[in-house]
């Protein structure tokens, strides 16, 4: 038991200072309180550098060192690192206007370095138009516009029409019937009219009266005469004005297939003949008319100049239509202008 006691006496003494972080210096020597320095020693706090060191603060460099960022690349000391070569271009892009043509058919428009062509198209006239051959358009023709109140100028219209249907027809040899020889040959020149004020200021006078004869020619100056009576008045005068035509139509006989003016026949083929030869006559370029409603009949009178009827000389030449007009005055009715 005095054993016991001594070991556990002993065993306390000796191990109880190393289980406490305690350690005996020897005799002479410094001893430091644990976490203390020595004296003459330097001990830096926790955290901070000794004297004559450098510590960078967390996430710096030290002064003379050099830190990269993070995915960048450090060149050794006494390298040159160049920056990365960039080259931005801007998009490339091309805008090409759109081709349009404004050019009249036949005619080319372009844009810089481009040509558009118009399409080829094709007209057909219809009737009546004003455009000469090759696409040119024409003036109108003129239309009656007198003072004279008898008529209207709607009323002249219809006269000056049936004139020119009438030579349309009979120039293209298109239906005119000649008793004697079949359809009428076309004519090489055959004058369109014109409506003339002066020539109706002689036919008001010649049915100024209701006369039913023509006037003397010493009165009625350059022109020459047509007179037609309508035995009833059972019509309008638009109507009278009509009939006028269509009478002296049936007049086409008797001159053979040259519309020679030759010698009369009988006396009323001779007077219908001459009726109708100066409705037709090829250089007649101006007419003027007037109808006058007498009670009980209709008369009609119509004047032209230069008037024709030349005995022994052609109506009108026979041959290819308008062979004697030029292209650009003949129009769709076999009719030249002037």
């Amino acid at each position: 038991m005095a054993v016991f006691s001594i070991a556990a006496i002993l065993f306390a003494v000796v191990w109880l200072p190393h289980s406490q972080g305690q350690s005996i210096a020897a005799p002479g020597t410094t001893t430091a309180v644990p976490g203390t320095s020595a004296p003459g020693s330097t001990t830096a706090a926790l955290g901070t550098s000794a004297p004559g060191s450098t510590t960078a603060v967390p996430g710096t460099s030290a002064p003379g060192s050099t830190t990269a960022a993070p995915g960048s690349t450090t060149a050794v000391p006494g390298t040159t690192t160049a920056a990365p070569t960039v080259s931005t271009a801007a998009p490339i892009s091309t805008t090409v206007a759109p081709v349009t043509s404004t050019g009249a058919p036949g005619t080319s428009t372009s844009v810089p370095r481009t040509s558009t062509v118009a399409p080829s198209s094709s007209s057909t006239r219809p009737a009546g138009s004003t455009a000469a051959p090759g696409g040119t358009t024409r003036r109108p023709w003129p239309r009656p516009n007198c003072d004279n109140t008898m008529l209207t100028n709607t009323q002249r219209g219809i006269f000056l029409d049936m004139h020119n249907n009438y030579r349309g027809s009979l120039a293209r040899g298109q239906g005119e019937v000649n008793r004697n020889w079949g359809i009428a040959p076309p004519a090489t020149l055959m004058y369109r009219m014109q409506y003339d004020c002066d020539a109706e200021s002689y036919a008001i006078q010649a049915v100024s009266n209701c006369r039913t004869t023509p006037l003397p020619e010493d009165a009625i100056g350059t022109h020459k005469q047509n007179i037609h009576v309508l035995r009833t008045t059972q019509t309008t005068p638009e109507g009278a004005m009509q009939n006028v035509c269509f009478s002296l139509r049936k007049f086409l006989l008797v001159l053979g297939s040259l519309m020679l003016m030759q010698g009369a026949g009988d006396m009323v083929e001779s007077i219908g003949k001459l009726r109708w030869s100066k409705m037709a006559w090829w250089d007649n370029i101006r007419v003027g008319c007037a109808t006058q409603n007498c009670g009980t009949y209709y008369v009609t009178s119509c004047m032209y100049n230069p008037g024709g009827n030349y005995v022994n000389s052609y109506v009108y030449r026979v041959g290819a239509v308008c062979s004697e007009c030029s292209p650009t005055n003949c129009d769709i009715w076999g009719l030249c202008r002037w």
